[in-house]
Formats: structure tokens, C-alpha cells, sequence
């Protein structure tokens, strides 16, 4: 008789079967996946515009705490005006602009670019805070000079702060009380001892029968340079 040797190995029903359970394994890690990533993106998107708040509310204190004189030279008058929510606050600051200092980078293949130092990317600037009802949605908008010395006056900068903002208004300390509008070119060349700000923007859409959500961002920015109210400063 002769001897046969049985080989080891798979049957096609059991290489089906170990597939198959491959492929529901691989599924289930793919959902998990799917729903992890639409988590992060909804939490970074609901997140995203409250963050953008917070920041354009700290570069306004930046300004705001750093106002001139008004008869300081390269300063001018400190002007704000109440226009029922879409106030507007206009005045001369010292501010610093360090990305434009940072060199760029050298591009794979190319010589490093060449940084030129701008004179007027530090010092006195001439600042525009307003909201502009023009576009749609409405944008809370910072507008700058910086170049006070040019022959003739540049453009100034607009730079989109917020975007979707449905409120924007100001108020002044005199020291004594808060005023809806101030105007240093009346009232002796001065400062309000404090700027209260406030704006609202809208974070999330409205949906089918709910209201959009709205983040409301108010702060008090002390400015350095005011006259103190007991020191012989003319209030509103």
C-alpha cells in the first residue's frame, strides 16, 4: 500500500470567511473614524468664530491702550461717534507689526528673498475702528495709516477684524460717567479716562425656527494717556 501525505492548509469557505470578517473590521474602524473627524470639524468650526472674537477684542485693547496725546506730534484728535449700533472711533496710536519683520521662506529651488526693513512698521499709526454695513454679512473692519510722514496721505490698510457682526458701539468715560460720543476737538484736547467696547457676532446661522447664535464680546480698555478727571480736565 502505498503512503499519501496530507498537505495543510485553507479551504475557500474559510478564506471567505476570514475576508469577510476583515472587510466588517475594516468598515467599523472606518465609521469610527468618519464620526471622529466630523466631531473635531464641528467642534473647530463652532469654536473658530468665538476665537476670532476674543482675538480682534485683544488687537482693539492693543490700540485703545496705546493712544497718543492729541496734541502729541504725528497724533491728531480723538474722535468717536455714536451711530445706533454701528459706532465709529477714530484716533492715533502706537503699534508694532512683527510679521512684517519676519523673512519669509526661501522657496525649494529659489535663493532666499530678500527682506527690506519698513521705517513705518513700528510707531505712530492712525486708526479706524468701524463697522461696514456695505458688504454682506456686516464686518467689523480696523482701518489703518501708518505712514504718517508720506508726501501724500496713502490709502489706508482695511483690515477685516470680525466677520458677521450685527453690533458694534462704543462708549466714553469722562470720569464721572459714560458718554455715547466724544469728540477731543471740543472739549480741550483730551482723552476719555476709559473706552468700553462692545460687538455681537453671529457665531452660527439660524436654523428652521431657532435664532442664530450670537457671542457678545464686551471689554474696558483703560487709555494710558488720559488726564486725570481731578487734574483740570474739561468732561462732556
Amino acid at each position: 500500500m502505498r503512503n499519501t501525505r496530507r498537505r495543510s492548509g485553507f479551504t475557500l469557505l474559510e478564506l471567505i470567511l476570514a475576508l469577510g470578517m476583515v472587510a466588517m473590521l475594516s468598515l467599523a474602524l472606518y465609521m469610527g473614524l468618519t464620526v471622529t473627524v466630523r466631531a473635531r470639524e464641528r467642534a473647530i468650526s463652532s469654536v473658530a468664530p468665538v476665537r476670532t472674537a476674543l482675538l480682534a477684542a485683544d488687537l482693539i485693547r492693543q490700540d485703545l491702550e496705546s493712544v497718543l496725546p492729541c496734541k502729541q506730534l504725528l497724533a491728531g484728535p480723538f474722535i468717536g461717534t455714536s451711530q445706533s449700533g454701528a459706532d465709529v472711533v477714530d484716533f492715533f496710536c502706537l503699534g508694532s507689526d512683527v510679521a512684517w519683520h519676519a523673512a519669509p521662506a526661501p522657496q525649494q529651488g529659489l535663493a532666499p528673498v530678500q527682506t527690506v526693513d519698513v521705517p513705518w512698521s513700528e510707531g505712530p499709526r492712525h486708526v479706524v475702528l468701524y463697522l461696514n454695513t456695505d458688504t454682506q454679512p456686516p464686518s467689523l473692519v480696523r482701518s489703518v495709516t501708518r505712514n504718517l510722514l508720506a508726501p501724500t496721505q496713502p490709502p489706508p490698510d482695511e483690515e477685516i477684524l470680525v466677520r458677521n457682526v450685527r453690533t458694534f458701539t462704543v462708549r466714553y468715560f469722562d470720569g464721572f460717567d459714560w458718554q455715547d460720543s466724544w469728540d477731543s476737538t471740543t472739549l480741550g484736547d483730551i482723552l476719555p479716562q476709559a473706552v468700553m467696547m462692545t460687538f455681537e457676532a453671529v457665531i452660527d446661522d439660524a436654523k428652521p425656527g431657532q435664532p442664530p447664535v450670537v457671542y457678545k464680546v464686551t471689554r474696558i480698555f483703560p487709555l494710558a494717556c488720559a488726564t486725570p478727571a481731578t487734574a483740570g480736565g474739561t468732561t462732556p
